[in-house]
């Protein structure tokens, strides 16, 4: 129950009786208790608004903005109203966190969201879907207001000042439609014009369809190529400056485009991170660099944070350098500072894996972030 003070606060109570009965069984009144249970009902409040609420802006979550994604797509298939997705990517975050700090980063993003909200109308929706990206559903919106909100957006986060730090967004803009059948579909979409903007140059809004095909195009073809074998692989000698012999070699992937040139990895791999194909990219470059190495060629080999996290993924590396009959010593992982020092227990943990096995490790780019000589202790790097 809930009663009305005098104060005009609401107290929760939770009421309950008991009849009461004479020697002889007859009902002669009741015996109530009125518990206060206003601390408990603000605890699962708590709990409701974590479920849904990012814990560091107070916006809405992935997972509340996916629910609210479908609620407002069905609706506005019913009632044959408009409706957009954007999906806003702060420019060089990182940059920020690693020069800056987490806290500045923190503190950028909450102002990144305030101002995105102040931005929107009430019937809108804005989320946080996790790290510097942000997702904002427009209902009842043409194609010409979306953008125009898009550019207020861009504006928004330009105005954001943490120290002297002065931050842009690249926003994807995608309209419901009847060919984008999913929510996974929407969020998809806005993720290749994403790309797209990214790709022009960044500070801007995309969501050209053909550019946007391209942009799928890549996607597929990548897969195609993963999957077909038809990755390329290029040779880079290190030389030993005390010597000047060749004492290994790095392997660096490449991918062809359709007319045969072959395409920048600058190109290729940011796609294959954000659609998920990066693990599958290692695997391909790992199998040949052990195929190589049971050549008697020594050779080094670019691992992504990704594929550091999947540990399970040293039983399959185990068992190729096993059946190939590589020497596990002429195979050398290179991983970069920020991709260790971001999970550096994971780092540590697949590091010290294939140590066991023989195999080397060589720490990349050392020194351009914020890692410490300290964290040379928890990772067993021979380079």
């Amino acid at each position: 129950m809930r009663y009305l003070c005098r104060d005009g606060s609401v107290l929760h109570a939770l009421l309950s009786a008991a009849a009461l009965h004479d020697d002889e069984g007859r009902y002669v009144g009741a015996l109530g208790m009125v518990a206060d249970i206003g601390e408990r009902k603000r605890a699962e409040e708590r709990l409701r608004f974590q479920a849904d609420h990012d814990a560091l802006t107070g916006l809405y979550n992935r997972r509340r903005l996916e629910a609210e994604l479908e609620r407002v797509r069905a609706l506005a298939r019913r009632t044959k109203r408009v409706g957009s997705l954007l999906v806003v990517d702060i420019d060089h975050f990182k940059i920020v966190n690693d020069t800056r700090g987490h806290r500045a980063g923190d503190e950028l993003l909450r102002g990144v969201a305030r101002e995105l909200r102040a931005c929107l109308r009430g019937v809108d929706v804005v989320a946080r879907l996790g790290g510097d990206e942000f997702a904002v559903i427009l209902f009842e919106t043409t194609g010409a207001e979306a953008e125009a909100t898009a550019t207020k957006l861009l504006a928004a986060v330009r105005s954001v000042r943490v120290d002297d730090v002065r931050p842009t967004a690249s926003i994807g803009l995608v309209d419901f439609s009847d060919e984008l059948q999913s929510v996974d579909d929407l969020l998809a979409a806005a993720d290749m014009a994403l790309y797209v903007a990214k790709d022009d140059g960044r500070d801007r809004v995309r969501r050209s369809a053909d550019r946007l095909g391209q942009g799928y195009g890549l996607v597929e073809r990548l897969r195609r190529a993963i999957d077909g074998d038809d990755l390329v692989l290029h040779s880079q000698p290190i030389i030993d400056l005390r010597t000047g012999e060749q004492v290994q070699e790095e392997l660096l992937v490449r991918m062809r485009g359709d007319d045969g040139t072959l395409i920048a990895p600058g190109v290729f791999l940011p796609v294959a991170e954000r659609f998920g194909l990066i693990g599958d990219l290692d695997r391909w470059v790992v199998r040949r660099a052990i195929a190589l190495a049971a050549t008697g060629r020594s050779v080094e080999v670019n691992l992504s944070a990704r594929s550091l996290a999947a540990l399970e993924w040293t039983d399959e590396i185990a068992a190729l350098i096993a059946e190939s009959g590589a020497d596990p010593a002429r195979v050398m992982f290179e991983i970069t500072e920020t991709a260790a020092v971001a999970n550096i227990d994971a780092a540590s943990r697949f590091a010290e894996r294939l140590s066991a096995l023989g195999c080397r490790f060589a720490l990349d780019d050392f020194g351009t972030g914020f890692g410490a000589l300290t964290y040379l202790k928890y990772l067993p790097v021979h380079m």
